[in-house]
């Protein structure tokens, strides 16, 4: 059993990076001393003749896997946990300090701290009221969120500069507040900060790294429409897909200096170039695990021209999404919140089917009617979050619906899923009271509701 290295006392992970870099190069270079370390820590090489060694495929990923095995670790992850469990750890009394000067952007204060311990440029600090995975001092070293504008100044970019010249991780996930699942990149484009991302990008940060949570830049930036955010991406050679350029033009849409052409234009290109895109499903709800394709997103942001486009282009009309809405389901409920019919109508137009859930939100008892005819137990389908058409009916105020559907023998005591309001999910009769469905109210009651 090959013998195990001790990490020093104070780890630092660039310099763990530097030898496995230094690894591989010796590999490359058919170093002798480099075939006993893969041998030992490389099953697939394990039994193998020096020479064999010497001529298989070894990667960067590889040298950091023996490496970290080496010391003792599974995997690479795991030994890059340790070293940053260990900085806050090793850092004691310095760590608060620190903090203070990095927040205060006092880049004298924080070069000389460095300058005695450079290990603390890759700190995390956590907080146990935050319950969160801990932040970075190169997430702290950013300005922030402001309503007047980028705050950034000169003192800001040095400090950040100062953590990344002694080993501050790049691309490390954010844990507090508006920083939680994204990279010090991330979190400045959530805020609107062009200066530090292009130090960011400057220093090799890439957009399109995708941290354990899911967040990547790219998709930050665009996602609250940082045009000249995503531009200065590009310009680092950033991947842009359609959904970015997408989402971009939902932030894009109220300016009036060609932007939104601009990127609507790149939208048209991206899709020639990646015309399979159309039909794929991302994440359209802001990360809480709804996915569905890039017409469901124009259709929930009331983007009626793009979605027109990528109707032109072939979208699958009746697509649904991860949780069985089409983008005429999603149309309505724009109608019923904030009045917009111009997608409804679009969609219609357009062909969309119209089941049993359209039907009752648009009232349209003609419909309702012809399908319960050519399938009766369509009336009591289970919908979105366990809703019948008799709970659509009532969440839409159709009382012409209720009617039919009461008419045809819908359970008036059907139970919704629980949810934080209904723990023990609501009835129709309860839905139509706290929507104030004084019309729908009276027909249940008459049916026999009674909750």
């Amino acid at each position: 059993m090959p013998a195990r290295s001790n990490l020093p006392a104070r780890p630092n992970l660039e310099h763990l990076k530097n030898q496995a870099k230094d690894l591989r190069s010796s590999h490359s270079s058919g170093g002798l001393e480099s075939i006993p370390r893969l041998r030992a820590h490389l099953p697939r090489l394990s039994d193998a003749s020096d020479a064999t060694v010497l001529a298989a495929k070894f990667s960067l990923l590889d040298a950091q896997l023996v490496v970290a095995r080496e010391y003792g670790f599974d995997n690479w992850m795991a030994l890059q946990r340790h070293v940053e469990r260990a900085a806050p750890l090793a850092a004691g009394e310095n760590l608060a300090p620190l903090i203070r000067a990095v927040k205060a952007a006092d880049a004298p204060t924080v070069a000389a701290m460095l300058a005695e311990d450079s290990a603390l440029a890759r700190a995390r600090i956590y907080d146990a009221d935050l319950a969160s995975d801990g932040n970075t001092l190169l997430h702290l070293a950013d300005a922030g969120w402001s309503d007047s504008g980028e705050l950034t100044t000169d003192a800001h970019l040095e400090v950040a500069r100062l953590l990344l010249d002694h080993g501050a991780d790049i691309h490390a996930q954010g844990g507090a507040e508006n920083t939680v699942g994204e990279s010090p990149l991330g979190a400045a484009a959530w805020a609107g900060n062009l200066r530090m991302c292009q130090l960011l990008l400057d220093h090799g940060a890439d957009a399109n790294y995708v941290t354990p949570k899911g967040f990547d830049a790219l998709g930050t930036a665009t996602d609250h429409g940082r045009a000249a955010i995503v531009e200065a991406m590009m310009r680092a050679g950033a991947t842009v897909e359609p959904r970015h350029l997408l989402q971009l033009s939902i932030g894009a849409r109220s300016v009036d200096d060609g932007t939104g052409r601009r990127f609507k234009q790149r939208f048209v290109e991206a899709l020639d170039r990646q015309p399979h895109k159309l039909h794929q499903y991302i994440d359209i709800g802001h990360f809480d695990g709804v996915l569905g394709t890039l017409l469901h997103v124009a259709t929930i942001e009331n983007l009626e021209e793009m979605a027109a486009l990528l109707l032109e282009r072939g979208a699958h009309i009746d697509a649904r999404d991860s949780g069985g809405s089409t983008a005429l389901h999603w149309g309505l409920q724009n109608r019923r919140r904030h009045s917009q019919s111009g997608m409804v109508d679009l969609l219609l137009d357009c062909g969309a089917q119209v089941d049993i859930r359209a039907a009752a939100a648009l009232g349209d008892v003609q419909r309702a009617i012809a399908i319960l005819d050519d399938e009766p137990s369509q009336i009591q389908r289970r919908l979105y979050a366990g809703y019948t058409p008799l709970h659509t009916a009532v969440e839409y105020d159709q009382p012409e619906i209720v009617a039919l559907l009461l008419e045809r023998g819908a359970d008036v005591e059907a139970i919704s899923n629980p949810s934080t309001d209904y723990p023990g999910g609501k009835t129709p009769l309860a839905l139509a009271n706290d929507n104030e469905r004084e019309d729908c109210a009276q027909l249940l009651r008459e049916a026999g509701a009674t909750r």
